[in-house]
């Protein structure tokens, strides 16, 4: 395999060509493979598979003319020859190998054999009465059905044990009311006073067509229309007064609309800017009487380069970026991306920017002070990156209902703590009843113990005058459970 390029690193998006050596090919049959640069690697990825084929098949009645060999390169041709008495007839003499495949063999048929039936024609047959066999020498003649034309050789001969070529039968164009209806047009040529008469056209013929009153084609080549094997390709016409979109002015302006290319009077459409490019006007626009206004788009201002704490650029750092240009991010070593890999320049502002999270260190006095310790199977790292999560366990005398664990987050170790004595769980449908959050300060802790205050604030669209604070109390009722007291917000509208 060899590389037609001298870089080493690649941008996700890049492609890569490669060129394989002779008798192999690409995963895709071909010479030269292409692969692109994805996140999860090369796709396809590169690699050149043998393409040679082995040793020629036999034929019956027949022989390979030179020597053989082990194998044969991919386009390598092999002859064959016919014994005594035999002959190819019309079929080639040799075969190709083709990426480890050889072509269809040739057949040798004995001088003077008969044949079988001629072979069947659709939309026709021959004159004759069909035989089951025919002298070599003899010959049938073929007719088309009505309206369909022959094209080849009308009569063909037995040689040696195989027919000469068919002939084909062209089909007819049957001109559809109902399309010609939706494209508003019409025959051109009359019969008597009515139009529209002449429903059919053989293969081959041209027919002209007329825009029905009060439409109109901008170029009148396009009524007449060729009849290819049943298929007929129908001209439309449009309202008088359409517009049709021109190539080189909407290049000139860096648009593009990729719908049609004929828009109906009045019709309002909306263009499109070229990549990297920015309007410096509406984009949406109306024909009018055969007239359109094109918007008009530019080169964006372009970005400085993106900056992200913690993160070096994938590729080589730029004084500059064009807009639609774009870079890939990746963090520093024990630093983790958050979005996107690749971010884009937009007419001087980039996509939302990535973050690279920070790493976090496990500090012992946290851990006394939540009454915690590691687990003696976790074996902990120095530097923790961003998502990393340990198991711990409560130091002794000391507890806290359900898993225990320690968890990075960008920067910032989150432990769970535990008691001595009894506590109290925040229940979410209490603060729901009586429209409360947690106050930042707790961090979303759910468990708090005997005798600690709970700092609360009201709800978007509730308030509370004074007094946003719960205590976890010894429940009078049953001494065994805690309960947690909760203010109440109202709405802002009452007093």
């Amino acid at each position: 395999m060899e590389y037609k390029t001298n870089e080493n690193v690649f941008d996700v998006g890049a492609y890569f060509i490669y060129k394989c050596k002779e008798g192999f090919i690409s995963s895709d049959n071909k010479a030269e493979g292409v692969s692109q640069c994805g996140n999860d690697g090369w796709q396809p990825k590169p690699g050149c598979k043998d393409s040679s084929c082995r040793q020629p098949p036999t034929i019956s009645n027949g022989v390979l003319k030179g020597q053989k060999k082990a194998t044969y390169l991919s386009g390598e041709r092999v002859i064959y020859e016919c014994s005594n008495g035999y002959t190819m007839g019309q079929s080639a003499n040799y075969i190709t190998c083709e990426n480890s495949v050889w072509t269809e063999l040739p057949v040798c048929r004995k001088f003077g054999q008969t044949c079988g039936e001629p072979p069947v024609m659709p939309f026709g047959d021959i004159t004759e009465i069909k035989q089951k066999s025919y002298r070599s020498g003899s010959s049938v003649t073929y007719k088309c059905a009505n309206y369909h034309k022959l094209e080849g050789k009308e009569v063909i001969t037995c040689r040696d044990g195989e027919w000469e070529k068919k002939p084909v039968c062209r089909v007819p164009c049957t001109v559809k009311e109902a399309v010609m209806q939706q494209n508003n047009i019409q025959l051109r040529y009359k019969y008597g006073e009515e139009k529209n008469k002449k429903l059919y056209s053989v293969h081959g013929d041209w027919m002209l067509f007329e825009c029905k009153s009060g439409y109109q084609i901008f170029d009148e080549k396009l009524l007449r229309i060729q009849c290819l094997d049943g298929a007929l390709k129908y001209p439309k016409c449009l309202k008088e007064g359409s517009c049709v979109l021109q190539q080189a002015e909407m290049a000139n302006n860096n648009i593009h609309y990729n719908k049609r290319t004929e828009i109906e009077n009045g019709q309002t459409i909306q263009f499109e800017c070229v990549e990297g490019m920015v309007s410096e006007n509406d984009l949406q626009t109306t024909c009018r009487n055969e007239q359109i206004n094109y918007p008009k788009c530019s080169a964006g201002r372009s970005c400085s380069p993106p900056v992200i704490s913690n993160a070096i650029h994938s590729s080589e750092k730029q004084d500059g970026y064009e807009s639609g240009s774009s870079v890939n991010i990746k963090c520093k070593d024990t630093f983790v991306l958050s979005g996107r890999i690749n971010v884009k320049c937009e007419n001087g502002k980039w996509d939302e920017l990535p973050q690279c999270l920070q790493p976090c260190t496990i500090d012992p006095s946290s851990l006394e002070r939540n009454h915690i310790e590691l687990l003696p199977t976790e074996n902990a790292p120095e530097i923790l990156e961003h998502g990393t999560e340990l198991n711990v366990k409560c130091k002794a005398n000391f507890k806290r209902p359900g898993s225990l664990t320690a968890l990075c987050s960008d920067g910032v170790m989150k432990y769970s703590r535990c008691f001595s004595g009894g506590t109290c769980r925040i229940i979410q449908n209490d603060l729901d009843e009586n429209f409360l959050e947690l106050d930042e300060s707790h961090e979303n802790e759910v468990f708090y113990e005997e005798g600690e205050t709970v700092s609360f604030k009201c709800k978007t669209g509730y308030r509370k005058s004074s007094g946003l604070t719960g205590t976890c109390t010894k429940s009078e009722k049953q001494p065994a459970e805690y309960t947690l007291t909760y203010p109440t917000c109202r709405e802002e509208s009452v007093v």
